[in-house]
């Protein structure tokens, strides 16, 4: 069934950050990338997680996202509550990476003594049409060596974004800029049912703590154990407010696998001011921030008072454009009061366009 969207312009202020790097599973949203790093990070005792670049970065502008410091993954037997072992961000500090179909694999040896035993980070790329661009990361924790009936795994991992958890099932943590949630966000998903806990955020530490826990886990010394499975997703528009929105869309769209088409609007002028008789032009990008695919999608923008639209000057690649007049006398062409553009191609999530008219200050 197609799904019919008419939206009129939102106008807003919009300012650009870009996102990349990392390692083989690297998720690109555009202008920016999501990696899950298998190397140390920042300083001694910290360890990158999953982190958002700038493809263009500039000078002195730091990744953010995700991070280990301290303790990272405790394991508990469900019946004692006692702690079987605990990982900490030292100990990832060696791993062994190798390529998998599609990601990376990498293994580490953890614990003490006789206590030893393997953990596995997995990021691999996943197809799915209903996230932005049309795929996301799947990151896998898994253990191998220690044997238990039934535990509960903790993850533990700071941010130095602006964390907000989801829903149930999700966590959302926007780059921040002088102290405001921006553009761009990473999303995390958890797969199955987990606990998710995120503190408040202190200005003086410019940190919080995520803390993500599943229960009823069984451990084989021989095979690989799944501890925790996040699918992985980042927005692509370039507005903190919509940034957020999609962030929704796409933990909806995992966790119930609902497809809902949302097309959002920005509206941008070539010149902030004006005398009588200049030329302005009017640009209108758009991007479906939502799950599913736009189809018949239509944008409108009335003509500006004070203004009057040049004839003809309405373009936009893969549009049918039209005109709603003010009614005239006789058989004059009547005022042109209102532009609407028909996009004929389908919007997939993650994706848009732009369209523009000109008009004339009277």
């Amino acid at each position: 069934m197609k799904k019919v969207l008419s939206v009129a312009v939102i106008a807003a202020s919009v300012c650009f950050f870009n996102v990349s790097f990392g390692q083989k599973a690297v998720l690109s949203m555009g202008d920016y990338s999501i990696s899950v790093l298998t190397e140390p990070a920042r300083e001694a005792g910290q360890f990158g997680f999953i982190q958002a670049m700038s493809v263009n970065a500039k000078k002195g502008e730091e990744p953010f996202g995700f991070w280990y410091s301290g303790a990272v993954l405790e394991l508990k037997d469900a019946a004692t509550k006692k702690t079987i072992a605990t990982v900490t961000a030292d100990e990832l500090a060696n791993g062994k990476s190798e390529a998998v179909t599609g990601g990376t694999q990498t293994t580490y040896t953890v614990g003490k003594g006789g206590k030893k035993f393997d953990l596995m980070i997995e990021s691999v790329m996943k197809p799915d049409a209903g996230m932005p661009l049309g795929e996301m990361l799947v990151v896998s924790f898994k253990v191998k060596g220690v044997s238990a009936a039934k535990v509960s795994a903790e993850l533990k991992m700071k941010t130095d974004g602006a964390a907000e958890k989801l829903g149930t099932s999700g966590i959302a943590v926007n780059r921040i800029v002088k102290d405001i949630a921006s553009y761009p966000a990473i999303v995390l998903t958890a797969v199955k049912p987990v606990k998710i806990t995120v503190s408040k955020r202190l200005k003086k530490e410019l940190q919080q703590n995520v803390s993500i826990e599943s229960a009823n886990i069984s451990l084989s010394a021989a095979e690989w154990s799944s501890l925790c499975v996040f699918d992985v997703n980042g927005s692509t528009v370039d507005d903190a407010v919509k940034s957020v929105a999609q962030a929704h869309r796409i933990i909806n769209h995992v966790s119930a696998k609902e497809s809902t088409p949302e097309v959002v609007m920005f509206n941008r002028t070539s010149s902030p001011t004006t005398t009588p008789g200049d030329t302005i032009t009017f640009t209108i990008s758009y991007v479906n921030i939502g799950s599913g695919t736009a189809t018949d999608a239509e944008i409108t923008n009335p003509i500006p008072a004070g203004t009057v639209y040049l004839e003809g000057s309405a373009a936009g690649d893969g549009t049918e454009v039209s005109i709603d007049r003010k009614p005239a006398a006789g058989n004059q062409l009547g005022e042109a009061a209102l532009v609407r553009w028909k996009v004929t191609k389908a919007i997939f999530p993650g994706e848009g366009g732009s369209v523009s008219m000109k008009a004339v200050v009277r």
